[in-house]
């Protein structure tokens, strides 16, 4: 038992490690193995990934492509017995409008109606584009081109001129 007990000790890493501090130095094998089986038992890694996806927000420096990498990969911690498209339609979509951290965003993305996670990361990339550009031209208060065929901020000076002339 010792040298199982020493292997086992030595294959501790990470959290896994508070085992020794929770159960004591002197602790039984069998107690020691309790006590992780316990505290990284299946069902509940599941439910701490749950609330994780649940929680989950969008990082400052965090990408909306990265963010849907993030919602799939803790949806199917989570969800392992559906099918990606089920938990697409059921779990990510939702997930990830949720996470988007920036409030207009995501209620632009609500807007769209989007079925798929596919589909909504698609339209908030385009609507993250259009009010970032937004902002920014408010920002720098910059005229504003609308494509106008002609349309300039100024008269040209040749129309001013004949217009005098008459």
């Amino acid at each position: 038992e010792d040298e199982v007990r020493f292997q086992l000790v030595q294959a501790l890493d990470g959290e896994a490690t508070e085992a020794l501090q929770v159960c004591g130095d002197a602790a039984p094998t069998d107690q020691l193995i309790l006590y992780l089986q316990r505290r990284y038992d299946g069902e509940a890694q599941i439910q701490q990934a749950q609330n994780e996806l649940e929680h989950y927000q969008q990082k400052p420096d965090e990408s909306l492509s990265e963010l849907a990498f993030q919602i799939r990969w803790r949806s199917a911690k989570v969800f392992h017995s559906l099918t990606p498209a089920q938990r697409d339609d059921a779990v990510d979509l939702r997930a990830f409008i949720k996470a988007l951290r920036d409030s207009e965003l995501r209620f632009h993305v609500r807007l769209q109606r989007p079925r798929t996670l596919d589909e909504a990361l698609d339209k908030a990339q385009w609507i993250e584009y259009v009010l970032n550009d937004t902002r920014q031209r408010r920002h720098e208060d910059v005229p504003r081109d609308d494509g106008l065929i002609g349309a300039t901020d100024e008269m040209p000076d040749a129309n001013m001129s004949t217009a005098s002339s008459d």
